[in-house]
């Protein structure tokens, strides 16, 4: 799943230390203008006027990466019985030819351990911070420079990795250590890209091998922040704000592409976004960043921004009345840029949405079909008529559109099973279900067409449940939030209360009414639990609707 750039903050203590800190952040610096995914800064530069504690919480509570450089002067030696060791000016860079002398004047070897340095209390606090924020080993870098002081940190921090730098004779020699030990931190964190520096900084929207992980669609570290209750769209669509604007300032040509597929990946979120605000001005203003870069370096993100504009238009017009001209036009430029489009990410969004155009203008097809402004697909008197016309050219218009979606659904799980995309359920059962509604559609005006929805919607049903689940899961475990694995319950419920439907408006009401009771069961329960007032409303409006149309039949 695309991220923010990673940050790296660069802890030192003494002016030495500081120097070398500014080397290895003018290094990444240069590695990022090339499209690099990562941010550094040195701790508490100069020129800041806040407080150093306050400093100090904000950056080590705050970052993916940290690299603390240690030296002999980041200790402290108060031994029992010996007088105060100074490291202010060692005059040797090995601890242990320091700490010799002093051992040899304790009286006997009850204060050997005594004499053992320890680190500044100061960089205790410092590494405690950022320990208690971010728990993963991975997280955090040791880089000595200069002394055997290894063993004394203290025992109980978990062995982390430590940089030793003293073989090497150069600045541009440990700055390459370094930055290639980083490199594999932050590849990973940016896992489906491969070993080399080369995958990271290349064009993302031309990467035919990209896998999203929709698992980990926000930062971990925010995920606490997720959990609201009742009106949700708003403070979520606030919290992507604030991730996004951690790109740091102006794209580059180099950049654009990932700060696009940070868009394409959470695209499937829209549908539980009421404020598309912040989507539409930061889509727009990445398009304007593209004009000002060459023709070759403007042409994949131009194409990716403008599929996520038609994206967007579709929601937007989704709470107003159909209108066939729109969603035409939205088909049309969807259908241009479909040649173009490498990343599988892309790909399986613009089919997405091919499918669901197709879906919609064939609503007013089948309404004109029969003399009407507006047709019901469970309305047994619609479906009687729109068989009763089955040969008028507004519907083989319309089973021409249907058969296409269906394709384009299917394009969708290809998509899915072809790549191994990890954590992919919810395009699964977006698109299973889309396809199943579309093969019923086609089973209205042929019985001899899509013969198979009752499979496709049961299997549909199976997977939104197995998808609610599986994000349930996650929410509580790691960084999904918690509003989008509760809609993706309340989706299963409306693909079920759906399902009945379909089948209540058969000639006869093909389904076991124990299934639906059971069905009833399960809603209830789930809205007596729920905090999320607006979707258990939801539900409940449909699932009455339903039960009031069987208990007529």
């Amino acid at each position: 799943m695309m991220k923010p750039d990673a940050k790296v903050i660069i802890a030192w203590g003494t002016q030495t230390q500081y120097n070398f800190a500014q080397k290895l952040k003018n290094k990444l610096d240069g590695m990022r203008k090339v499209g690099y995914p990562v941010h550094a800064s040195t701790v508490c530069q100069d020129g800041d006027s806040t407080p150093v504690e306050e400093r100090a919480l904000k950056e080590f509570t705050n970052f993916d990466f940290a690299v603390f450089l240690f030296g002999i002067k980041s200790f402290a030696v108060t031994p029992k019985n010996a007088e105060m060791i100074d490291l202010s000016e060692p005059i040797s860079t090995d601890m242990d030819d320091l700490i010799n002398p002093y051992l040899k004047k304790a009286p006997d070897n009850r204060f050997v351990n005594d004499i053992a340095p320890v680190l500044s209390q100061n960089i205790c606090f410092e590494f405690g911070l950022a320990k208690a924020t971010h728990r993963e080993a991975e997280s955090i870098i040791w880089v000595t420079m200069g002394g055997n002081v290894q063993k004394y940190f203290p025992s109980d921090w978990n062995k982390p990795l430590i940089i030793n730098l003293d073989k090497y004779d150069s600045d541009e020699k440990k700055l390459d250590y370094i930055t290639a030990e980083l490199h594999n931190r932050i590849r990973k964190m940016f896992g489906f890209l491969g070993q080399k520096h080369d995958d990271i900084v290349m064009d993302i929207l031309q990467l035919s091998k990209y896998r999203p992980d929709l698992a980990n669609v926000t930062s971990r570290k925010h995920s606490i922040n997720i959990d609201f209750l009742g009106s949700y769209n708003s403070p979520l669509d606030a919290y992507f704000r604030e991730e996004y604007e951690m790109f740091y300032g102006k794209p580059t040509s180099a950049d654009i592409g990932r700060r696009v597929q940070y868009f394409i990946d959470r695209a499937v979120l829209f549908v539980y976004l009421r404020n598309g605000d912040f989507w539409d001005e930061t889509v727009n203003a990445l398009l304007n960043a593209c004009y000002g870069f060459s023709p070759a370096e403007r042409t994949h993100p131009l194409a990716a921004i403008n599929i996520l504009k038609e994206v967007m238009r579709y929601h937007n017009m989704t709470s107003k009345p159909s209108r066939v001209v729109d969603y035409n036009s939205i088909l049309n430029k969807l259908l241009a840029a479909k040649n173009n489009v490498v990343n599988p990410m892309l790909k399986c969004l613009l089919e997405d949405y091919l499918g669901l155009c197709y879906h919609k203008i064939t609503l007013p097809l089948l309404a004109k079909t029969v003399n009407k402004n507006r047709i019901s697909i469970t309305s047994k008197e619609d479906i009687t008529l729109l068989r009763d016309n089955g040969s008028a050219s507004s519907v083989k218009e319309a089973c021409k559109n249907l058969e296409d979606a269906v394709a384009c659904f299917s394009e969708v799980l290809r998509l899915s099973n072809e790549n191994e995309m990890e954590n992919f359920y919810i395009w699964e059962g977006f698109a299973q279900y889309n396809r199943a509604r579309c093969l019923y559609m086609l089973n209205l005006i042929n019985p001899a067409l899509g013969q198979n929805w009752k499979d496709e919607l049961q299997t549909a049903v199976i997977t939104r449940r197995e998808t609610a689940e599986k994000y349930e899961k996650f929410s509580r475990t790691l960084s999904f939030p918690v509003v989008i694995s509760h809609n993706l319950r309340a989706e299963y419920f409306h693909a079920e209360i759906e399902r009945f439907s379909y089948l209540n408006a058969q000639e006869s009401a093909d389904f076991d009414i124990s299934d639906f009771e059971k069905v009833k069961t399960e809603i209830h329960e789930w809205g007596k639990k729920s905090s999320f007032y607006t979707d258990v409303l939801r539900v409940t409006e449909s699932l009455n609707k339903l039960s009031k149309a069987i208990d007529n039949t």
